[in-house]
């Protein structure tokens, strides 16, 4: 049996999820509400690809936030903003206030197209408002293709911030897939103060600049054995 719906109630259902839009975008929450009771998908786009959701999103509407995320599916693939996923996308911009939001809602673990978590990106971005938040809900062993973690990542762009945030005893001791730890990777990308920085966390005096490129970096647990650990 076909599960497509009648032309006229494919109709009405655009018509719905064009009011609720509307709605967003003036911040109407009385309105907004009325829509979503008539079943209003707050992932519906028009023809520009903007959808409810991810015009509450840019525009920091954080009541228009609360009120849309409960009609969208915990799971659903399409909660997107353009091709990022919601928890990506505000990990990305540093965006704490719709991190709250969804902490407890969604699985921050679940990596981008790129291989990243929404940790990752905060991390690499510089958002440690955004690390902190993120920190209890994820792995920080997650790697990606390169076998990078949070940190490493950190260390790579010179967060030191977030470094400090992220970095322990085992976590700084991992290797990349290319026997770089943090605190190396640090160096190599010329961040000798996020390397410096990592090392003083872990209460270890910094590798000299010139001995880094020589010197062959210990390895310990491979990160492979450590990606199921919680943080």
């Amino acid at each position: 049996m076909s599960t497509l719906l009648p032309v006229s109630s494919q109709s009405a259902m655009r018509r719905i999820d064009a009011k609720l839009l509307e709605a967003t975008e003036r911040d109407d929450i009385v309105s907004m509400t009325k829509a979503l009771s008539h079943g209003a998908d707050p992932l519906a786009h028009d023809e520009w690809g903007n959808s409810a959701l991810s015009h509450a999103a840019n525009e920091a509407l954080l009541d228009a936030l609360s009120l849309q995320l409960p009609h969208v599916s915990l799971t659903h693939p399409q909660e997107r903003l353009g091709r990022v996923a919601l928890p990506v996308w505000a990990a990305q911009e540093g965006r704490s206030d719709v991190l709250r939001l969804i902490l407890h809602r969604r699985d921050l673990n679940q990596k981008c197209s790129a291989g990243w978590t929404p940790l990752m990106w905060a991390a690499h971005n510089g958002h440690a408002q955004c690390v902190s938040l993120l920190l209890p809900v994820s792995n920080r062993f997650e790697a990606d293709g390169q076998g990078r973690n949070a940190l490493m990542l950190a260390a790579y762009s010179g967060k030191s911030a977030c470094a400090e945030l992220l970095v322990d005893d085992l976590c700084a001791a991992l290797v990349d897939n290319e026997g770089l730890t943090a605190s190396a990777l640090a160096e190599r990308h010329g961040h000798v103060d996020t390397a410096r920085r990592i090392a003083a966390m872990l209460d270890e005096p910094a590798a000299q600049p010139a001995a880094a490129s020589a010197a062959e970096p210990l390895r310990t647990r491979p990160l492979s054995s450590c990606a199921s650990l919680a943080q």
